[in-house]
């Protein structure tokens, strides 16, 4: 029996899921993907085991998948539109913000997981979990976005 996965919640602004018009992928990927690539977008996101968001420049939320509700305690719909400094302590809101303006600043910034140690995601609970974070800069409609991958590293 096939469980239906709830789609990612998307902000209306964006049109995501036009990833040929993306710089993100390859330009031949985007070609073979051409008239299937809506439903493998939507399907690759949703299924993902790894919390998936869209930052955008301003670091407002503009995507979030459902593994982000098992991670962060959030549904995807209530993400939409808050700033990503709602997974981090107040006393670091300055400081990301500040690291997010240099990541910017620099074109096709990533960053692969592994690289940062002892990251925490505070919860909408107000626990916290040991997450590990990829970050890969993508252009949407434009737009420079941020795609960010979490993991939840708890029991690693």
């Amino acid at each position: 029996m096939t469980t239906a996965l709830p789609p990612p919640v998307l902000a209306p602004r964006h049109d995501f899921w036009r990833m040929a018009d993306a710089e993100c992928p390859p330009a031949d990927a985007a070609e073979a993907l051409a008239g299937t690539q809506d439903g493998l977008a939507r399907s690759i996101i949703a299924s993902a085991p790894d919390g998936i968001m869209l930052v955008g420049r301003d670091g407002r939320i503009l995507l979030a998948n459902d593994a982000m509700r098992h991670i962060s305690g959030y549904a995807p719909h209530a993400l939409v539109g808050q700033p990503v400094e709602i997974f981090l302590p107040h006393d670091l809101h300055a400081k990301h913000r500040a690291n997010m303006r240099g990541s910017h600043a620099a074109p096709q910034t990533r960053r692969p997981m592994g690289t940062v140690d002892n990251l925490t995601l505070l919860r909408s609970d107000g626990g916290s979990v040991p997450v590990d974070i990829a970050l890969s800069q993508c252009t949407v409609d434009g737009e420079t976005t941020t795609v960010v991958l979490v993991r939840d590293m708890t029991g690693m």
